[in-house]
């Protein structure tokens, strides 16, 4: 560890919840933090070079542990995003579902995100219109 020094149970169990969901907010919240506070305290934490060795060195383990890495989820989160919009009728809500939980996975789901709240009324071929769009963006 950097420094020769020990994380607080507080940061392990940190460490712990961000290896989980991947959410810094979210991980500093389910660790004790308040909540009022959580992003700016996640913030913290995540500069710290003890917390970012330790967080580094649990996903190594898991990864070697397992098969199925983090970009591997984000690959088959793709994929099931394409799929439902590639299907007739597209199933939009599902698409939503894939890119909400890759949104929390790549964090950017904080709380300085902003929440919007949308009606989706569109043919198949507006949203793959749509989606060559943002491929050329």
């Amino acid at each position: 560890m950097t420094n020769n020094r020990k994380p607080t149970q507080k940061q392990r169990t940190f460490v712990s919840e961000y290896i989980k969901c991947r959410n810094a907010t979210e991980a500093a919240i389910n660790a004790g933090y308040s909540e009022r506070y959580a992003g700016q305290q996640a913030g913290q934490l995540m500069a710290k070079p003890l917390v970012k060795e330790l967080i580094e060195k649990n996903i190594k383990i898991m990864s070697a542990a397992s098969h199925i890495t983090f970009d591997w989820k984000v690959r088959k989160l793709e994929e099931i995003i394409h799929l439902c919009l590639d299907n007739q009728p597209a199933n939009t809500a599902n698409a939503i579902k894939a890119i909400e939980v890759l949104n929390s996975m790549m964090g950017h789901n904080n709380s300085e995100s902003k929440h919007v709240s949308i009606n989706i009324d569109a043919t198949l071929e507006k949203l793959q219109q749509a989606r060559l769009a943002y491929k050329e963006y």
